[in-house]
C-alpha cells in the first residue's frame, strides 16, 4: 500500500489478516519519511506482535531511515527477519537482487 494515498488505518486494517508486513521509506533530513513516520507510530500504539516483519529503503547520503523502520516495527512486538535493506540512491542489480531474496525467504517463512 503506498502511504501517498492511504490512511494509516487502512493499513492497519490490512494487517489484521496479513502474515508479513514490509515496511520502506526513503532517508529524508536523516530520518523517516514523513507519511511513514506516521503509520509506523500509529500501529506502535495498536500493538502487532507475532507479525513478520522487514524495513527497506532508499538513501543519498546518511541512511538512518532502514534502521528507524526495524525500531519501530520491533517496538511493536513483530518479528524482524533480516538485518533490514538498504539501497544507495536507485536500486543496482545486486540490491534488487537482494529485494528478490528477502521476498522469497519470507514467502518460505510464512508458508512452512
Amino acid at each position: 500500500i503506498r502511504m501517498d494515498g492511504s490512511h494509516r488505518s487502512d493499513v492497519a486494517t490490512e494487517l489484521l489478516e496479513a502474515s508479513a508486513f514490509l515496511a520502506g521509506s526513503p532517508t529524508l533530513n536523516r530520518d523517516l519519511f514523513p507519511t511513514m513516520a506516521d503509520l509506523l507510530t500509529y500501529l506502535r500504539g495498536l500493538g502487532f506482535g507475532g507479525l513478520r516483519a522487514e524495513g527497506f529503503g532508499s538513501y543519498g547520503w546518511s541512511g538512518e531511515s532502514v534502521d528507524r523502520i526495524r525500531e519501530y516495527l520491533s517496538s511493536t512486538g513483530m518479528e524482524l527477519l533480516g538485518d533490514g535493506l538498504k539501497a544507495k540512491y536507485v536500486p543496482d542489480a545486486g540490491v534488487l537482487e537482494q529485494c528478490w531474496n528477502l521476498g522469497r525467504r519470507i514467502a518460505s517463512d510464512i508458508l512452512s
